[in-house]
């Protein structure tokens, strides 16, 4: 019963984590939608963002999620490479964007990269996140014999 506990527990964690950086997505976007901002204020959403994925990330890789996939279903180990791997693309992607950002003028042309960079970004992530619960859903069902 610990066990179930446990799961249950990096389960809700990890869905809240992922509930919690769509919002700010939302608010990174929306700041850019608006073109009002300073050019330090995006750099300084970027880096924030940039924080939040790496913390992210590591809770995933070094507190037990993945752990726990692969615990359950050791099929999925494959699968959860190729996640890890995502996690350091886009910690390059964010940290790009925040390059890029800290160079730009403020220009309409640099809003317009900005956004249209961000909104790949933001669905790239999303999608990967998506994947993450698709992954979870799987190794838990299979723990509790939902597949037999």
């Amino acid at each position: 019963m610990a066990t179930l506990q446990t799961q249950l527990d990096i389960n809700e964690r990890i869905r809240h984590e992922h509930e919690h950086l769509r919002d700010v997505l939302g608010v990174v976007n929306r700041i850019l939608a608006a073109h009002q901002s300073s050019v330090d204020d995006v750099v300084e959403q970027f880096m924030a963002l940039r924080e939040e994925l790496e913390m992210h990330f590591h809770s995933e890789e070094a507190e037990g999620f993945f752990e726990q996939v692969i615990d359950l279903a050791p099929q999925l180990m494959r699968h959860t490479t190729k996640l890890c791997q995502d996690h350091v693309r886009m910690l390059s992607e964010i940290g790009e964007l925040v390059m890029q950002a800290s160079h730009g003028d403020g220009s309409d042309d640099w809003w317009n990269v900005m956004e249209a960079t961000f909104r790949d970004f933001s669905r790239a992530l999303i999608q990967h996140e998506h994947r993450e619960n698709e992954l979870l859903q799987q190794a838990f069902d299979e723990d509790i014999g939902l597949h037999d």
